[in-house]
């Protein structure tokens, strides 16, 4: 068998540099070929890359010790046991009484409308309450509809700054910019809003804590309130399974419960707090 004459080791590391060198170089003609590709024409300008600009409104602006704002609850009236079909018969039977027209009666003011509701409609409802079913029966119908967060960041969080601010509720945070479809990147106002609430920090809901309702009724007087009725014990089922929704609450909102429920059957007793507040 005829053996093969090893090569000198200075050819062997030169004919390695050379095969790197070429690798190299078939690397970069290709990318070079295929910016040029990309860019139309011109492969020595390269693409700016579009820089996502944060929200204007996060919790993350806020750190643990912000104190939470005060809240009070409504003093009990019959209303509250009053079902959907009552209180709206009474309602109308108000309007009748002091003559102001209903509003799916005012078929001239509504006509071009896609509802017979005086906008905005915003839903104070707590979270767990149907807050996105409303959400997608008002954008089915044809409204700009948003849960939970605007393009401009968290909707609680806007809505307590104005507040805060002594500004409009929805001031700053009231546009949505269209994405796709016909009427791409033509910017509308927002009609509904729902799941404005916030478990903290900070901890906001317009319906509890103070002056955000009164905030709502001074700039926004023809705005539609929306609260769906739901049965209080399945609600407090339903939110004491939703991850640490209870217990943020409890530190961050100040919904700390009754001393008095405290104790013997503490789940029971609990229950009934949390039904109570509802």
């Amino acid at each position: 068998v005829k053996e093969k004459k090893p090569k000198p080791e200075t050819e062997t590391e030169m004919t390695q540099e050379e095969r790197r060198l070429k690798r190299k170089e078939q690397r970069a003609k290709a990318k070079k070929k295929k910016k040029h590709k990309k860019g139309g024409g011109n492969g020595d300008k390269e693409k700016k890359k579009h820089v996502k600009q944060p929200v204007r409104y996060t919790a993350a602006n806020y750190t643990n010790d912000f104190e939470p704002l005060p809240w009070t609850l409504p003093k009990p009236s019959p209303v509250r046991n009053l079902t959907s079909e009552e209180f709206m018969a009474n309602y109308i039977k108000a309007k009748r009484h002091h003559n102001i027209p209903l509003p799916w009666e005012q078929n001239d003011k509504y006509a071009d409308k896609l509802v017979t509701l005086p906008l905005p409609i915003i839903s104070l409802n707590f979270p767990k309450s149907a807050t996105l079913t409303m959400k997608s029966y008002f954008h089915c119908g044809g409204l700009t509809s948003i849960h939970t967060s605007t393009q401009d960041g968290r909707i609680a969080v806007c809505m307590m700054e104005n507040q805060l601010n002594d500004k409009p509720p929805m001031e700053g945070c009231n546009l949505h910019k269209i994405r796709d479809g016909p009427n791409k990147r033509d910017v509308v106002p927002i009609d509904f809003i729902s799941d404005i609430g916030l478990q903290g920090p900070p901890c906001y809901y317009p319906a509890v804590h103070d002056g955000g309702l009164e905030n709502i009724v001074k700039h926004y007087p023809n705005a539609t309130i929306l609260l769906v009725t739901r049965n209080a014990a399945k609600w407090y089922h339903s939110i004491s399974k939703w991850g640490s929704l209870v217990v943020r609450l409890k530190k961050y909102c100040g919904f700390h419960g009754d001393p008095m429920y405290s104790g013997a059957h503490h789940n029971v007793q609990n229950s009934r707090y949390w039904s109570k507040l509802y």
